[in-house]
């Protein structure tokens, strides 16, 4: 079983993300049970929400929140807080919302995950990308939450971009803005940089 906590702020999508990827998992046949779900604080936007999914080739039991996590999916590194390496294993994998210089990763890993080791990021600019393609919300925000989907393929799970676009045509339906946000999550995937810490 993989267990993955997604960390953003209310408004960016966290929940409906982790609700993408049980149906990107399930369409890529390479799972035969999932388990997704949210953990609320202050029920406003721009407060923190985690959310968790599971994915599992077994029947998942388990209904608690997860406590420690294989994968990170970070939408906003300002709501990891200090203790973010106690929700993770080592080994982890942290796919990030964040510029790609490597300067800029290993402050990240300094300050959220100095105890983790080894411990390898996929990073992105999520922002930079959805203002480039103008997949910006109502509001004009940048839409982040699909894109960093797209960094999922750099994950070892087995899920590739076509799984990808499965998982957001089922959940949006065929449309030219599920066509938009595929497309970002592809640039996500194209313009990632993945950086290792032994």
């Amino acid at each position: 079983m993989i267990e993955i906590i997604f960390f953003g702020r209310g408004g960016q999508g966290a929940v409906t993300s982790s609700q993408i990827l049980a149906k990107i998992s399930i369409f890529s046949e390479k799972y035969s049970d999932v388990f997704s779900f949210p953990s609320f604080g202050a029920e406003r936007r721009g407060a923190p929400v985690e959310a968790y999914c599971r994915i599992s080739g077994q029947k998942i039991w388990k209904r608690s929140q997860v406590e420690k996590a294989h994968i990170g999916m970070v939408l906003d590194a300002s709501t990891l807080g200090a203790s973010a390496s106690a929700r993770f294993h080592n080994n982890a994998k942290i796919l990030i919302n964040t510029p790609t210089e490597d300067a800029t990763l290993k402050t990240i890993r300094e300050r959220f995950f100095s105890e983790i080791s080894p411990i390898e990021f996929v990073a992105a600019d999520l922002v930079s990308i959805a203002k480039e393609i103008h997949l910006i919300n109502r509001e004009n925000h940048p839409i982040i939450n699909t894109s960093i989907l797209g960094l999922l393929a750099h994950a070892n799970l087995g899920l590739t971009l076509e799984d990808i676009r499965a998982g957001l045509e089922n959940h949006f339906g065929k449309s030219p803005r599920t066509d938009l946000n595929f497309e970002a999550a592809r640039l996500a995937h194209e313009r990632s940089h993945r950086l290792e810490f032994a």
